[in-house]
Parts: structure tokens; sequence; C-alpha cells
């Protein structure tokens, strides 16, 4: 059997190569030990395995989310969740059948709210015409005793 040479790596420089951007990082890190580097003057922003330049990061973040912070959208994402839940605990109970204490006490309150909405609704909308008629009948009068006015000249 003959002998196998060894490949010898390859070395390039391509900026988005992993080890290349770990030297450079390395390299910029030892010199913020030293004091010559600060930490914004860092290319790269960590994230996950991977590193990638922080300006395109937030622009890829920024078309992603539509402008809005992480915890905007972390606020509408557990809002969402929470509707998302509440909607299938409903459909749950409806296709079992089953309504626990706490709904049923509620949908008794919003009857009892909603009868009396109603009741309040019928009065108002009674005293508003009340008290339309009221001044049509003032009008009335006045103009009633304009014209006994002209008529008594």
């Amino acid at each position: 059997m003959g002998r196998v040479a060894r490949q010898k790596k390859l070395k390039t420089i391509d900026p988005f190569c992993p080890q290349k951007r770990k030297d450079t990082v390395q390299k910029i890190q030892e010199e913020r030990h030293k004091g010559r580097v600060k930490q914004h003057d860092l290319p790269y922003k960590e994230e996950d395995e991977y590193k990638i330049p922080l300006m395109w990061r937030l622009t890829q973040l920024a078309m992603q989310n539509d402008g809005k912070s992480k915890a905007q959208i972390k606020r509408e994402n557990e809002k969402h969740e929470k509707e998302y839940q509440e909607r299938r605990k409903k459909e749950r109970e409806e296709f079992n059948g089953k309504k626990s204490k706490k709904d049923k006490a509620l949908a008794l309150i919003e009857d009892i709210g909603s009868s009396k909405k109603q009741q309040n609704f019928k009065k108002l909308k009674i005293d508003a015409q009340i008290r339309k008629e009221d001044a049509e009948l003032k009008s009335l009068l006045k103009e009633k005793e304009r014209l006994e006015k002209m008529l008594q000249k």
C-alpha cells in the first residue's frame, strides 16, 4: 500500500468564512483587552453559531417585523397566543357540551347586564321623545300667542 499524501488546508480570504471571522473577532477582542479597541468597533454581532454584520442583521429584522421593536412583537405574540388558547377552550367546551361554572356565571352576568342596558336605552329613548314633543308644544304655543296678538291689533 502506498502512502496517502495529506491535503493542505485551503486558506480563504472570504470575510464570511467562519474561520476567518473567528480569527478577526479574536484579534479584535485581544486588542480590546489591551485597551485599543472599543466595543462598538467590533464588526460582527454573534447570533447563534453564525456571526452576521450588525447593520445587515438589523435591516433584516426591520424588514421582517415592519419596524416594530422586539418588545412590541413579544406583546403581540402573547396576545395572539392568549386569544388562540381562549378560542380553543371554547371550541373544546362546545364540542364536549360542557361549560365551567365560571363561564356560566359570566354568561348570566352578561345576560343581566344586556337586559339592563336595553331597559336603560328604552327609558332614554322615551325621555328624548317626550322632550322633543314638549319642545314642539312650546313652539306651537308661542306661535298661537303671536297670532292672537296680531288679531287683536
